[in-house]
């Protein structure tokens, strides 16, 4: 059996460890899209209200993932440096829905862009998740880089959106109460954390319907994952089949290499030989 990760995305571009990592436990790594950064197409945002499938309109930010400075252009650095993955077919991008038709206003139906999974569900589940103190601290536990930034970035990370607002008779989810050091960025740090659940939730459930696994490479994704399972697995079984295996996996994976692979002579790799570390055929023509 072939085994698929994608890589759960965060405000960061998976760093050149990350990969050689999953590269070195899968026989493929999907990433997601730089630019596909929400958790459900836009103009679904109705019917996750609880409206019929009647109009379809963007309404703007769901709950997307912030992008650190410069998040495109690393991207497409790191995606040269692990070229020889690509031209494998170990190493590729793709978009959980067809971004395209977030940009039609369409009358009698919604066009979701093949999105797999339930928005009305995910909406509901999401803000559930998003309202326990613990899974949102966790999803910004000891996150140094987030910390250290300017007020300015965190800012800009702290994408407003629907998800958070008041619904219908729901109200808006508050933000954390637990201490800050930076009190004064209370409001964008727990967008921030609620964003990171959503992707972490989005990446759960795409890898479901495609019969993939998840690969919670930081820290933060995977205190949520795991924080998700202990807390919410009924929530979470009625959006996928989520075994919170994968979530330990990953934590085992990350200690694993870090105890019997010297990290620091992995690091200085070329990326080549990494690939070659895990997958002896590539460059061996005695391979088909």
């Amino acid at each position: 059996m072939i085994y698929e990760t994608v890589v759960s995305p965060t405000e960061r571009v998976p760093s050149s460890l990350e990969l050689k990592r999953a590269l070195l436990t899968f026989d493929r790594v999907v990433l997601f899209d730089p630019d596909d950064r929400e958790f459900f197409p836009p103009q679904s945002f109705m019917i996750a209200m609880g409206m019929p499938p009647l109009l379809g309109i963007n309404i703007g930010p769901v709950k997307p993932l912030g992008k650190a400075p410069g998040y495109d252009d690393d991207f497409q650095q790191i995606l040269d440096e692990f070229a020889i993955a690509g031209r494998q077919g170990l190493l590729d991008v793709t978009s959980s829905y067809d971004r395209s038709s977030s940009d039609s206003v369409t009358i009698g139906s919604v066009l979701a862009g093949g999105y797999p999974l339930n928005p009305r569900f995910l909406l509901w589940a999401f803000r559930n998740v998003a309202r326990d103190e613990d899974v949102v601290s966790a999803a910004l536990e000891n996150d140094q880089w987030l910390f250290s930034l300017p007020d300015e970035i965190v800012q800009e990370l702290a994408v407003k959106s629907a998800a958070d607002g008041g619904i219908n008779n729901d109200p808006a989810i508050q933000p954390i109460k637990r201490a800050l050091k930076r009190a004064n960025l209370r409001e964008e740090y727990s967008r921030i954390g609620r964003a990171r659940i959503a992707s972490v939730m989005r990446t759960i459930g795409f890898c479901a319907s495609r019969n993939m696994v998840p690969f919670f490479g930081q820290a933060s994704s995977g205190n949520v994952a795991n924080r998700i399972a202990s807390r919410a697995n009924s929530i979470m079984d009625k959006v996928t089949e989520f075994d919170p295996f994968w979530a330990t996996r990953s934590q085992v994976m990350r200690i694993g290499h870090s105890e019997y692979i010297d990290e620091a002579v992995f690091s200085g790799h070329a990326c080549r030989r990494s690939v070659e570390t895990a997958h002896p055929c590539v460059g061996s023509s005695s391979c088909s």
